[in-house]
């Protein structure tokens, strides 16, 4: 079995490719906080092993084992975070953390009792589906990312980048959280966006938009 540094990688190379971006060593270890030329050392270990391959312009390939692993660890991290918000009643934008640790702890027979107890096709608490290896709502069409709203629409959250816990906590005071619904009033000189939930106009910066992405309510 993989250490739990080597799962890192390969669901952090997972989590690139799923986001439509290129996984390369540089971003490796912007995303791992680890240096450069660790990373080019742990590639080249998990390329032996048979995890990765490195392809052309150092573009980073799961293979089939790479793959296995990576997304048993996703899905076993939102089912997790489930766990934590919907039973344990944790908030919902602290149980990434927790999930990141816990992740690499679930046995196969708990992960099959928490797929029991919760289904496939719901999301964990930002959003994104149990069902791990299901279509991308944003590929399917209606799902964009909140920079490209115009305003007068109405909208609905899908999901929201579960990396930043201090950004998550923003977006709860405001009430912005998977499912709540809100509309766009005007686009600021720079890409800020003024909305309305609740009664209540707030201005998200042009970083916050690129981190939420919503569907006609």
């Amino acid at each position: 079995m993989p250490t739990v540094s080597k799962e890192n990688y390969l669901k952090t190379i997972w989590h690139l490719q799923y986001e439509g971006q290129s996984p390369i060593a540089a971003r490796l270890a912007e995303e791992l906080a680890v240096s450069p030329p660790a990373v080019t050392a742990a590639l080249k270990r998990m390329a032996k092993e048979g995890y990765v391959k490195v392809g052309p312009q150092g573009r980073i390939l799961l293979t089939a084992k790479g793959k296995r692993i990576a997304v048993t660890l996703v899905r076993r991290h939102r089912l997790v975070e489930k766990l934590l918000a919907d039973v344990i009643r944790m908030p919902w934008y602290r149980v990434h953390e927790e999930a990141e640790i816990l992740e690499h702890a679930i046995s196969p027979e708990l992960e099959r009792c928490l797929v029991s107890l919760f289904g496939r096709e719901g999301t964990c608490p930002h959003g994104y589906p149990l069902s791990v290896e299901a279509p991308r709502e944003d590929r399917k069409g209606g799902v964009k990312i909140l920079e490209s709203a115009a305003p007068g629409d109405s909208l609905k959250i899908i999901r929201v980048h579960e990396k930043d816990q201090s950004f998550m906590e923003y977006l709860h005071r405001l009430g912005l959280r998977p499912g709540a619904s809100f509309r766009v009033l005007e686009r600021n000189y720079g890409g800020a966006l003024v909305v309305e939930i609740g009664g209540r106009k707030t201005t998200l910066s042009r970083e916050a938009v690129t981190k939420i992405w919503a569907a006609p309510a």
